[in-house]
């Protein structure tokens, strides 16, 4: 049983893969993809944010403990650095290949949500 349960997410991967030309009931049109990112032509102001600076010290299953929601705010502003970490970890890009990007949140299917900071 604990062979069986360790290959779990093997076995999935294996029955859901995709095979091109093998899918039910269609095909893909690959001449209809639509364009890997949404660009705004029309944005009023692009702002470049630095690089992510991850603090080493901060152990992941700590974060996880320590995790709950609040609803007491500061007014002060939030510094670029942090705005850059805050937007890294609600969809940004963690590995870049030339035709694709993975994310660092799960996307369902390629669906990705618009981040908007007021």
């Amino acid at each position: 049983m604990e062979k069986d349960f360790e290959r779990y997410g093997d076995n999935f991967q294996q029955k859901s893969k995709y095979i091109r030309y093998n899918l039910p009931r269609h095909m893909l049109n690959w001449g209809k993809k639509p364009e890997t990112y949404k660009i705004y032509s029309n944005a009023i102001k692009q702002i470049k944010l630095p690089e992510p600076k991850f603090d080493p010290s901060i152990k992941f299953w700590n974060i996880i403990k320590n995790r709950h929601s609040t609803r007491s705010f500061s007014m002060e502003p939030l510094t670029m650095m942090d705005l850059s970490l805050f937007l890294f970890g609600m969809s940004g890009l963690n590995r870049i290949f030339p035709q694709y990007a993975f994310r660092t949140v799960p996307s369902a299917g390629g669906y990705i949500l618009s981040k908007f900071t007021l």
